[in-house]
């Protein structure tokens, strides 16, 4: 008798719902996301999260008849494999709809679910018809998943047409124009067919690049500093072709004519490689003077410096045109300023 008492489990008191760490019942929320429910009406939780709280799922009491109090249901060991084998398969399947980038975690999952929710109580904005080309997947770092094309053309010049380029913006501008005024279209029913994108070339004034070319140094001059940039400021990074640019200082110097408004990336290139060898011009003066250091530098208001922020001012005034043109030779000239204003 004595062996049974002790075997025998000692009775759970009853704890008041005050003091209960979980409440008696879940909402359906919490319960189908595993998450602790403060019982309340609505719950903190769905409060918080802005969902609806609502208690229409059974209870395991209800669900299970003629279950007594403090016994918990067996689950069976084939529901287990069919419920992971159904998890498995669902995780596929959202992985090739969404892509497999998206991390399958609950918190990004139930922001999935919520934006999707949100979005179909938007009454506004389902009954707006979806633009062409503005599907794209965001994740929470920002990055966007953008279908773009690039078409190249002559002379080094490639345009880029995505999502979020010029040309897009402003072919959605255009069909917007269409929808709204259909009546002003042409009388023969034909849509103008451009053979390129459009780039403000008519903008670009060609005075700007021809006194430009005006301010070069003589030719001895920039002979003398283009042989001190590749001499020591491409000794470990490449930059530009020497003969290519040794060529267009040619052009430059005896048929400046030749240039038209497409080569202001390479006059920019030019004025910028000039401004870059100024900084090493004085190793190469040291080295001609014998070594001696207060003849090979200048300290007076012609000192390499000044003269190197001149031709680097002079290539500045190239940028919104090397922009707009958007050719390698314009990323060059870019990558070319940003080393020379490096300390």
């Amino acid at each position: 008798m004595d062996n049974q008492a002790g075997e025998q489990k000692p009775k759970q008191r009853r704890v008041a719902d005050r003091e209960r760490k979980r409440a008696v019942r879940a909402c359906d929320g919490c319960r189908r996301q595993k998450e602790k429910c403060d019982g309340g009406v609505p719950c903190r939780r769905c409060i918080r999260l802005r969902r609806q709280c609502e208690f229409h799922g059974p209870t395991i009491r209800q669900a299970i008849p003629g279950l007594e109090p403090g016994i918990r249901p067996q689950v069976q060991p084939h529901d287990n494999a069919d419920a992971a084998q159904r998890l498995a398969y669902m995780e596929k399947l959202l992985a090739h709809y969404v892509g497999d980038n998206v991390p399958m975690d609950t918190d990004n999952l139930r922001g999935m679910v919520e934006a999707i929710e949100k979005d179909q109580k938007m009454d506004i904005v389902d009954q707006q018809p979806a633009s062409p080309g503005t599907d794209y997947l965001e994740n929470e770092d920002g990055n966007v998943d953008e279908v773009f094309t690039v078409k190249a053309l002559g002379n080094n010049i490639t345009h880029y047409s995505g999502e979020f380029s010029h040309w897009n913006f402003s072919m959605r501008i255009k069909e917007w124009i269409e929808q709204c005024i259909p009546e002003h279209r042409n009388e023969n029913g034909e849509v103008p067919n451009f053979k390129e994108y459009y780039r403000a070339e008519e903008l670009q004034s060609p005075s700007g690049m021809i006194s430009a070319i005006g301010a070069l140094p003589p030719r001895y001059v920039a002979d003398f500093l283009v042989q001190a940039f590749f001499k020591h400021a491409e000794t470990n990074y490449f930059y530009v072709e020497k003969g290519w640019l040794l060529e267009k200082l040619e052009i430059a110097y005896e048929h400046s004519s030749a240039f038209t408004r497409r080569d202001v990336g390479t006059v920019c290139i030019i004025f910028i490689v000039l401004a870059i060898g100024t900084q090493y011009a004085y190793l190469d003066s040291l080295t001609e003077n014998g070594g001696d250091q207060t003849q090979g530098g200048s300290t007076g208001p012609f000192s390499e410096d000044a003269i190197g922020v001149m031709f680097y001012q002079q290539a500045c005034k190239l940028v919104p045109d090397v922009i707009t043109l958007s050719s390698l030779e314009s990323v060059q000239a870019c990558l070319l300023i940003g080393i020379y204003t490096l300390p």
